[in-house]
């Protein structure tokens, strides 16, 4: 009998702990985003005014996805807690809870607006090397993608740091491209995430030099105190431009969707039915 309580404890303290881990955030901060059109300074935010996004150096604004509570933004920091995320699904259909802004450039046949298919591009974002533990699929970096804020993704490009929860169980700096039409996600490039010593920034990179293809290429930059100290690329590119004329650019940290209280108790319930029916029929 002892034993059987024993278990059970077990079991319930377990299951409790898994939905509380679920339902914590993952933290990540963002110091810069920078993005240079044809050469020369499009647009750049330091973060340095404190108001938060859909806030933006004028005359620009942000999409958000989630909130940017009052605060979010201080000492040259947006912060991005990803309890404050909404509701996202990946190119295969898997949710997320992601927190995410994607600057509102224009999106009309005007080739001289916006980020365009005629426009060599270079986007940069700078983070804060803050740690990542998982295990709930937590990511933060860039992203480029063809929709209108409400509308459908086509193609989204995506360099980011994320703990690896499927393979490998560790942090890893990755490149992929989703394809929503066709609901497919390709993995363009994949390496252990190894800042060096003394390392407190990275910068994420996503690169168009040559307007004669579609082809953007990714690369990092460990910094520390503001200096190079290492990085990186990958070799292969993932493909925009196709079907649309402009691309926009979004920063964003991502984890797994929380699993609802009144889930954890249904999943406990269930649990401690099943251990009292095996207990009866061990009795019978």
């Amino acid at each position: 009998m002892m034993r059987r309580v024993v278990v059970l404890s077990l079991a319930m303290t377990a299951l409790l702990s898994w939905g509380t881990s679920l339902a914590g955030a993952f933290v990540a901060e963002i110091d810069t985003f920078t993005i240079t059109r044809n050469g020369s300074l499009f647009f750049t935010d330091p973060f340095s005014d404190g108001v938060s996004p859909p806030s933006a150096p004028s005359p620009f604004s942000y999409g958000v996805q989630g909130t940017f509570p009052a605060g979010s933004e201080s000492g040259g920091l947006l912060t991005l807690n990803t309890i404050n995320g909404a509701l996202s699904f990946n190119a295969q259909g898997v949710a997320r809870r992601t927190l995410g802004a994607t600057l509102l450039t224009d999106t009309s046949s005007d080739l001289s607006l916006g980020l365009k298919v005629d426009d060599t591009l270079l986007i940069q974002g700078t983070f804060v090397l803050v740690p990542i533990t998982g295990p709930l699929f937590q990511t933060y970096g860039l992203q480029l993608i063809d929709a209108l804020p409400g509308g459908a993704t086509h193609q989204l490009i995506q360099l980011f740091v994320q703990f690896d929860d499927v393979t490998t169980h560790t942090v890893r700096l990755s490149y992929i491209l989703q394809n929503f039409d066709a609901q497919t996600i390709i993995g363009l490039g994949s390496v252990p995430f190894a800042p060096p010593a003394g390392a407190d920034e990275i910068t994420l990179s996503l690169s168009r030099p040559d307007t004669s293809n579609d082809q953007f290429f990714a690369s990092w930059t460990f910094l520390a105190s503001g200096v190079p100290v290492g990085g990186g690329s990958f070799a292969t590119p993932g493909l925009m431009f196709q079907g649309e004329n402009f691309v926009r650019a979004r920063f964003f940290a991502s984890d797994s969707v929380p699993l609802p209280g009144s889930l954890v108790l249904v999943a406990l319930g269930g649990c401690v039915l099943a251990c009292a029916r095996r207990w009866q029929s061990l009795r019978k």
